[in-house]
């Protein structure tokens, strides 16, 4: 997801903490799990033509 990598590149320089962090988050977050997650739970919400997992990266970014 974009905003998870913009966010951690700035520390992943720094420390090398980060990026294990860094990997842990990526691997929780995946799109494929979001789209699970939304999948398993969506009770009247349906997909159209945005999956879950893009309009959590998009809001990611404007926050």
């Amino acid at each position: 997801m974009k905003f998870v990598n913009d966010a951690f590149d700035r520390f992943a320089k720094k420390t090398p903490i980060s990026v294990m962090v860094r990997a842990t988050i990526e691997n929780v977050l995946s799109t494929q799990r979001l789209d699970a997650i939304f999948d398993e739970n969506a009770e009247q919400q349906y997909v159209g033509d945005l999956l879950f997992s893009t309009v959590a990266d998009i809001m990611g970014q404007v926050v």
